[in-house]
């Protein structure tokens, strides 16, 4: 038996061969050739729905318990495509499946699926004009309640996520026997509200380029409020050869424009075609395949945005297809499923094929490594896979946190405790009032990363979890184990924001929120707090002003008595603009509070840490201090959104970004004497924005954060540091750890059982769970 698809290439497609199935090594599943379906790609799994094959039959049970036979269904079937072990396996789904899905849109949103449109044969009698919306979850169709001015039922037309907005754009729809309309209305649906509104209307479309925008089977990009037309009307194809001019939407001005585009230097303009493939990547735009009625295409293109510059890929699809599907992976991993490969006889394929138009990661490449070297891809010999110490969170393929940032860590010595936080591409899924709201916003599910297992967990919990969690601060309390949330904001910044103290408990895994009286502080994100003896200290921080359409950063000090749950102010000088700050850090100790971090004042005068924000509580009084220089390295370079803890008497920062680069250093400030040493080691990449905690045995782990100040690509890598030396306890069972075939639950739980490991050792190897 062949071995799986190990090849990794760059800018080279491969078949991939999909003899084996997803629970044994010997019956092949999978799915129907078929043209006019869609597809959609979550990074760890390819989903294919609906299309058309002229032979298929189905056979329905009627209700007098007849079989009845019908010829030339759609199919209405879900599959699913493993990326890595490149298996397929038909999902079994919960619901209304919808009936028209022959030309239907389909995009992924969070962990959901949005799909509208779509026909049956004969074409154009029924249409669906419903946005649809499957759970990858709970396997779960629904039908979305929406209002406003709806698209009418059609087919063929495109769809587009612009954050919480869904762009569509023309399809077709049949009017009688022989009249089908093919329109250019472009309908915008607002996916907090669900509120369809009309962008642009066909019919008062009064250019003269108005009729060469109606198109069918085209595709929808976006870039910086603008949408972009990837396709040709009848009226393109029969008019002009080559794609030298593209159809634009400016969401700004709200008007129509034609650009040119740019041909590639050594292949010109890409002919003008239609039923092919377009994906966006970031600003760029790949299209592949289709046909101008004499010719099938097998190249694939490159569209720049906004430049418009067109780039032809040096490799060609292997079999040349129209009315197929794509869809590209965020590590810029293409996948082609189906289509039709023959103008006359119109032969459908269900050919998978993949392409890399960028460097894979090297957990892919190694991960695809190990598959291509097992007897088979059967659950039993991925459960294996075990034995050969391949982590957990390469197991799960996506038992991770999103890449994020602005988001909070604390630790209570077993586990790295994370939550909040925002990805701009990330757009999450929420259950209300029976309906799917999807929406683009911050995370607000909480993981946890066990120090022992170096395995994720994300934590079900119970109450009414905070939706403003951006910028927001979290502490951790041991006596009773609780988490103190406060601040935080939701997008867009600010306009949202969050002037509770919010409790999470631990044991529990419950949310709730503190009820204060006093003079409480105003809502806002960005503050630093800190703990000591039933007391919370609360400083800095942005709000949003209405009124002014602007940001206010203050220097409030604010104290709450944890016991008696009342607020206080301690100080507030608005006119000292040194110590106004956002995401710095604040230490306390021996009666003094330090703030660790440049107000943007210091930012731009000052280029090194020479002096600290310090307030006496004793004295109630602020005072600038001077801080002694490190013998070798001097001071530390003034910097934001660095990542900071404080250990006993030690301060810690790491990382940031002073507007022009960013950080990677590591500094130790010692409390009273204010002394900063560098430590002589740089975290592996350079970061802002992420979030740190430091154990009691001193192990520090940062998390998340930006690493390009251009690009601003955010991550989820887990970074540790011992700052001393580990207790013997901590090595002793991570060499037990390192000699386990495997770190599943069934394992560890034989530590205790088989090896008689003391309950307080089993401890550490628990998730907040």
């Amino acid at each position: 038996m062949a071995a799986p698809t190990d090849e990794i290439e760059v800018g080279k497609f491969v078949h991939i061969n999909t003899r084996f199935d997803s629970a044994n090594e010997t019956k092949v599943v999978e799915p129907y050739p078929r043209s006019g379906h869609c597809c959609a790609t979550d990074g760890i799994n390819l989903y294919v729905f609906g299309g058309y094959h002229p032979a298929y039959c189905m056979t329905e049970t009627e209700p007098e318990y007849r079989e009845v036979t019908k010829k030339n269904e759609v199919f209405k079937d879900m599959w699913c495509f493993n990326l890595a072990r490149e298996t397929w396996c038909e999902v079994n789904t919960v619901g209304a499946v919808p009936h028209e899905t022959a030309s239907m849109s389909m995009l992924l949103s969070g962990h959901t699926l949005l799909l509208f449109g779509g026909t049956c044969y004969p074409w154009g009698h029924t249409s669906n004009a419903d946005m649809v919306s499957f759970k990858l979850k709970d396997k779960t169709w629904s039908t979305l309640a929406c209002k406003g001015q709806h698209p009418p039922g059609k087919y063929g037309q495109a769809m587009s996520l612009v954050y919480d907005r869904l762009y569509l754009f023309g399809g077709c729809r049949r009017l009688s026997e022989e009249d089908f309309l093919f329109d250019a209305d472009l309908h915008c649906l607002n996916l907090k509200n669900l509120t369809w509104s009309l962008v642009s209307d066909m019919d008062a479309q009064s250019d003269s380029d108005a009729p060469f925008r109606v198109m069918y089977r085209h595709s929808l990009a976006w870039h910086e409020n603008k949408m972009y037309l990837i396709g040709n009307s009848w009226r393109e194809l029969y008019s002009s050869e080559y794609h030298d001019q593209i159809h634009v939407y400016n969401l700004e001005t709200n008007t129509w424009e034609k650009e040119p585009t740019l041909p590639c230097l050594h292949n010109g303009h890409p002919q003008r075609r239609q039923y092919h493939s377009c994906m966006q990547w970031k600003n760029e735009v790949y299209m592949c395949g289709g046909h101008n009625n004499v010719t099938i295409f097998g190249d694939i293109w490159k569209l720049d945005l906004p430049s418009l510059q067109w780039t032809r890929l040096s490799t060609e699809m292997p079999v040349p297809t129209f009315f197929h599907s794509a869809a590209i992976t965020s590590t810029k991993c293409l996948y082609i499923f189906g289509g039709v490969t023959c103008l006359r006889d119109r032969d459908r394929t269900n050919n998978i094929f993949r392409i890399w138009l960028d460097i894979p990661p090297l957990t892919d490449i190694a991960l695809r490594k190990v598959l291509s070297l097992l007897p088979n891809r059967s659950q039993d010999s991925i459960n294996r896979l075990w034995d050969l110490g391949v982590p957990q969170t390469i197991m799960d393929l996506g038992t991770e946190p999103h890449p994020r940032s602005g988001h909070c860590c604390a630790t209570d010595g077993y586990n790295l405790i994370v939550y909040g936080g925002y990805h701009p591409e990330y757009h999450r899924a929420e259950p209300g009032h029976g309906e799917v709201i999807i929406e683009n916003q911050v995370f607000t599910e909480m993981w946890c990363f066990n120090f022992a297992t170096e395995t994720w967990h994300e934590v079900e919990t119970e109450g009414d979890e905070p939706t403003a969690t951006t910028g927001m601060s979290m502490i951790y309390i041991h006596r009773p184990e609780r988490l103190l949330l406060h601040g935080g904001s939701g997008h867009p910044w600010g306009q949202n924001t969050n002037g509770d103290l919010i409790v999470f408990e631990l044991l529990q895994k419950r949310w709730t929120s503190l009820r204060c009286i006093g003079d409480c502080p105003a809502p806002k994100y960005g503050q630093a707090i800190i703990v000591r003896q039933g007391h919370l200290y609360c400083y800095g921080g942005c709000r949003w002003l209405p009124d002014t359409e602007n940001f206010l950063f203050n220097s409030e000090l604010h104290h709450l008595d944890l016991e008696s749950k009342e607020w206080s102010m301690l100080s507030n000088e608005p006119e000292n603009a040194s110590r106004v700050m956002y995401k710095h850090g604040l230490a306390l100790y021996e009666e003094k509070l330090y703030i660790v971090g440049s107000s943007y004042r210091d930012l731009y005068s000052l280029t090194h840490q020479e002096k600290i924000h310090v307030y006496d509580l004793r004295t109630r009084e602020w005072r600038s201090e001077e801080t002694l220089r490190c013998p070798n390295h001097g001071f530390p370079r003034q910097r934001k959104y660095h990542g900071w803890v404080q250990w006993n008497n030690e301060i810690y920062i790491c990382g940031g970004h002073n507007n022009r680069v960013v950080l990677r250093d590591v500094w130790k400030l010692e409390l009273p004497s204010l002394q900063w040493t560098r430590l002589p080691t740089d975290m592996p990449i350079t970061t802002y924005f992420h979030s740190a905690a430091i154990t009691p045995t001193k192990c520090l782990y940062t998390f998340g954060g930006i690493n390009d100040l251009e690009d601003r690509p955010r991550t989820n890598a887990v970074f540790r540091i011992w700052l001393a030396i580990p207790p013997l306890l901590d090595l002793a069972l991570k060499k037990v750890l390192s000699l386990l075939p495997n770190r599943n639950p069934e394992t560890i739980t034989r530590l205790h059982q088989d090896l008689g490991i003391p309950a307080n050792v089993m401890d550490k190897l628990r998730h907040v769970e």
